[in-house]
């Protein structure tokens, strides 16, 4: 009896700091980045050993980043793999990033990813297997305008990867309590539930699958957000 009462007090625990951490997480809290090479590392715990292994498994030659944000993530990333690394915002990073951007020979693009000019300025700096990141503004339309401009640069067995398509999961859950407070905030399917852009890109595009074997960790921006182009027969 001690035990199974036990189980479920640890459960409760858990089970609300999980949710309050990445309740944080997604409400933008400055104390949950990580340090990285003096930049804010805007990804989860997780992330930085599920990239590093994904990254040195299939070898890309190029990443395309939808979100620039602060430009900790394109510096993460250039660090993981021998390729070229593009990426793109509709706001400016530092001066100072963008020199340091110049010296690690980051491309960074200042345009908006939804447009079509955008697609063909990042690809111009591409070649062989490209793998697209998108970690943007995370709405609903931007995410699936965004992926059928960038897709098709994705060659059979490469990634396409959208990330934080948990929060949707998470606020679908409405036995998670501490996220009743923000059910306002979400009830627009166009902010921040890139899930549903993800649910609309697996229907519609056959030749794309969830990529599942990550998603046992959960605590990641890339849980049930990375998709695989389907390899030739």
């Amino acid at each position: 009896m001690y035990l199974k009462e036990n189980k479920k007090n640890v459960w409760k625990i858990y089970r609300k700091s999980f949710v309050s951490y990445w309740k944080n997480y997604i409400m933008g809290q400055d104390a949950l980045t990580i340090p990285y090479k003096n930049y804010e590392l805007k990804k989860l715990p997780c992330d930085t050993f599920i990239y590093p292994d994904l990254l040195h498994r299939f070898k890309p030659d190029c990443i395309i980043e939808i979100g620039t944000d602060s430009g900790g993530s394109a510096v993460f990333l250039s660090d993981q793999f021998d390729g070229k690394l593009v990426t793109i915002d509709i706001n400016k990073p530092k001066q100072e990033t963008l020199n340091d951007f110049k010296k690690r020979d980051i491309v960074f693009v200042h345009s908006d990813a939804t447009l079509k000019k955008t697609m063909e300025e990042a690809k111009s700096h591409c070649f062989g297997n490209t793998f697209i990141i998108d970690d943007g503004s995370h709405r609903t339309t931007h995410v699936y305008e965004s992926f059928k401009l960038f897709s098709p640069l994705v060659k059979p067995g490469g990634f396409y990867i959208i990330e934080d398509g948990m929060s949707g999961a998470l606020l679908n859950c409405w036995r998670l309590n501490p996220m009743h407070m923000y059910k306002k905030f979400y009830q627009d399917r166009n902010t921040f539930q890139p899930n549903y852009a993800i649910d609309k890109i697996l229907k519609e595009y056959p030749d794309f699958t969830l990529f599942e074997e990550y998603d046992k960790y959960m605590f990641s921006t890339t849980y049930r957000g990375i998709l695989r182009k389907k390899e030739d027969k």
